[in-house]
């Protein structure tokens, strides 16, 4: 008799377990909203703002849930809010158009700019988990990062003692913490930098990379008074390829760019 009842409360347990595993997305409304996202700095979440009567929503909901799961082992929380029944956290957030999907990092909302699919979610909870700055030990890390990605933003510290302790690394990684999400188009690393071929300097330097084209720098990297807001600035000018091949996964952030594009 005991015997059964542990494993029948051991099937219980293992019963709850798997349907938390499965369980899909949060249901948010504006009385649990700041509890759930706000208050758990730890957590990254990602939120979709919908509205029952969207076709878009509609066929994107299946999808969110089905993604919730699989991206909670990488620390993201996904959650939904009806955006019609709850009015604050709309509001709040300028949520005009549905479905409308912001992410919270550290309790910074942003706009989600990846892929809407199963694996586009996975994709970016993976990415956003890393540190956004590659430690660029050598050329071959450098260069196998770069074939990566469209373009990749280098700092080189030449003789730079504990560098990624240094104001200016600190600088640069606040830069590519802010601009993380766009990791399908940039990429960012650091290293010493001081023979690495066609791009060093005897001082710290900022160049950008992209293949088959010159290499461009930042030229005010010695001001005493630069921020990652500065840095932040450059790198969104200069994020695209001189040519940029559209796609469905580029589309939306070549459209929005600082810099004057030109679409064929």
């Amino acid at each position: 008799m005991v015997h059964s009842l542990r494993h029948l409360s051991l099937l219980v347990l293992t019963l709850c377990a798997t349907a938390r595993a499965n369980a899909p997305a949060s249901e948010l409304d504006d009385k649990n909203f700041d509890d759930l996202v706000l208050r758990r700095k730890k957590e990254m979440w990602l939120v979709m703002f919908y509205a029952p009567w969207c076709g878009h929503c509609k066929h994107l909901k299946p999808i969110f849930d089905e993604a919730t799961p699989k991206v909670r082992s990488y620390g993201m929380r996904m959650g939904k809010m009806d955006a019609t029944a709850n009015t604050d956290v709309p509001k709040r957030y300028e949520v005009k158009g549905y479905p409308t999907l912001l992410y919270f990092r550290q309790n910074k909302p942003q706009k989600y700019k990846a892929r809407r699919d199963v694996a586009g979610f996975i994709e970016f909870a993976k990415v956003m988990k890393k540190d956004p700055v590659l430690d660029a030990v050598n050329q071959h890390t450098l260069d196998a990062d770069a074939k990566r990605r469209p373009v990749t933003f280098f700092l080189g510290q030449p003789g730079v003692e504990n560098r990624m302790k240094s104001a200016l690394y600190k600088t640069f990684h606040a830069a590519a913490f802010a601009l993380q999400d766009q990791f399908v188009h940039i990429g960012f690393a650091a290293g010493d930098g001081g023979d690495f071929k066609n791009i060093a300097k005897e001082q710290s330097y900022l160049v950008r990379l992209e293949k088959n084209e010159e290499p461009r720098y930042y030229m005010d990297l010695d001001n005493e008074d630069l921020t990652a807001e500065d840095l932040t600035q450059w790198m969104e000018y200069e994020r695209h390829c001189i040519f940029t091949t559209l796609s469905k996964d580029n589309f939306y952030m070549t459209s929005v760019s600082v810099k004057a594009v030109l679409l064929h």
